[in-house]
């Protein structure tokens, strides 16, 4: 069943009730009266038949009997019945005498009047007192006039819920559609997208109503998509470029050392050139395995307590004793040992410290880094200062995206995935890095962590391993 279709059900149905409820009430209220009106007529009947014979001497039985045949206002199959105090028949209109039980006689005596119905006929019981007796005047009719209405107006409310329920029907299909035209316009674009036309976009309509954000909804979705795709073609790409040179290389000093016999010292050294280009292979696989790992992460990581100052020392001996020349300095000022302690993941967060000074070394002259680490009232930060040749600022905006390498930075050999690698680490700390820059006065890197950050859930061994190949 569509929506249209439960929206125009649901509507018919609290209609067609509220309807119902209103025809009942109108039924119930529209009987209540016609029996109160004839027991009412019941009433002024009984007390003008016991008036006359009780009251009136000159009006006998008889005479009684010719009256009532004869009025006008006589009431269908109307018969009345005066009993004494003892309960004996004084007078009876009809030929077909009521039968009244001895309570209902009680009843009128004790409350002045009873009403009940006997079978198809109305029956009201009065007390009528003289001086010198207690009568019980009955009168009973069959309200033909009252039923044959109420009748009617059964017909008529059964005729008219039916009508007003098949107008609800089809009007509630009419402004369902109507109203949910928008939705089908929305399906409709939604489902011409695919892969291969991900610029497209939905109408937003009035950019109002649910509709309209339902649209927006999907064109935010979209958005995301297409830089999804965009990124993992562009990584692709990258990816298969940077991983062919090392092989082409590779491919190249094997084709060259086997075009003739050679001394086992040029062997040796074209084994250690392949070596060499084998581990720049490895380096870059673990990189790009890394940063995929880290970039599909959405939780955080399982946090614990790090001393961020002891956690800059490692790095600092690890980096050292890859590139023994490079040269490190570590400014921690006056802080308190308490105060540089934060929650983090030391394996990720080394990676992240280590990219940056390697960098920072890798492309400056005298391949020096300083290292300064300060505290704020909630965070940690730690500066990274180089003095290389700086960063154009028209390059600093896509310094973060993987795969890209300044122009100055051509020279060097590098893949151009640290950095991104590095941003995303920090972001999974829920820190910032930010990067200040000038061409010719070098680039400082500074990285904000929070002392305090919510332990999280989901990261696994081998992303752990990976981003710190060691």
């Amino acid at each position: 069943m569509t929506i249209r279709e439960k929206i125009s059900y649901l509507f018919a149905c609290i209609t067609a009730s509220i309807l119902l409820v209103f025809s009942l009430a109108i039924y119930f209220f529209s009987a209540q009266y016609s029996l109160q009106a004839f027991q009412t007529r019941l009433r002024e009947k009984a007390f003008t038949t016991g008036r006359l014979l009780i009251d009136v001497q000159e009006i006998d039985e008889t005479l009684l009997k010719i009256i009532d045949h004869n009025n006008l206002t006589s009431l269908p199959n109307e018969e009345v019945i005066i009993y004494d105090y003892q309960n004996h028949i004084l007078y009876k209109s009809g030929t077909d005498t009521l039968f009244v039980p001895t309570e209902v006689l009680n009843q009128a005596r004790l409350e002045g009047e009873y009403a009940y119905r006997a079978g198809n006929r109305e029956v009201v019981a009065v007390k009528y007192t003289d001086p010198e007796n207690r009568f019980v005047v009955v009168a009973s009719a069959f309200d033909q006039y009252g039923r044959g209405k109420l009748r009617n107006l059964a017909l008529i409310l059964a005729l008219g819920w039916l009508a007003c329920v098949g107008v609800v029907i089809g009007a509630g299909f009419f402004f369902a559609r109507g109203v949910l035209h928008p939705m089908t316009r929305v399906v409709d674009q939604v489902a011409r997208i695919s892969a291969s036309n991900l610029d497209a976009r939905v109408n937003e309509g009035n950019g109002q109503d649910e509709i309209a954000q339902l649209a927006q909804t999907f064109n935010q979705m979209l958005s995301r998509l297409q830089a999804a795709f965009e990124t993992q073609r562009s990584f692709v790409a990258n990816a298969s470029h940077e991983l062919r040179t090392p092989l082409t290389a590779m491919a190249g000093e094997i084709d060259v050392a086997l075009l003739q016999e050679r001394s086992v010292e040029e062997y040796q050294e074209v084994l250690q050139s392949v070596q060499d280009d084998n581990k720049q292979m490895i380096r870059l696989v673990n990189n790009l395995l890394a940063l995929a790992q880290v970039s599909g992460a959405t939780a955080s990581l399982p946090l614990r307590p790090v001393s961020i100052d002891e956690l800059l020392w490692q790095t600092r001996e690890r980096l050292l004793q890859q590139h023994p020349a490079y040269s490190v300095d570590l400014w921690f000022g006056t802080v308190d040992e308490g105060d540089l302690e934060g929650e983090g993941n030391e394996q990720l967060l080394q990676t992240a410290f280590f990219n940056l000074m390697e960098n920072a070394c890798k492309y400056s002259d005298p391949h020096w880094v300083g290292v300064e680490l300060s505290t704020t009232a909630t965070a940690l930060c730690v500066r990274i200062i180089d003095k290389g040749p700086g960063i154009p600022l028209a390059e600093q905006a896509r310094i973060f995206e993987p795969f890209f390498r300044a122009n100055h930075t051509q020279r060097v050999a590098g893949h151009g995935i640290g950095l991104s690698l590095t941003q995303r680490i920090v972001q999974l700390h829920q820190g910032t890095l930010a990067l200040h820059s000038s061409e010719g006065q070098g680039s400082v890197f500074t990285v904000t962590l929070p002392r305090a950050v919510g332990v999280g859930t989901s990261a696994t061994n081998a992303l752990i391993a990976s981003a710190n190949p060691g």
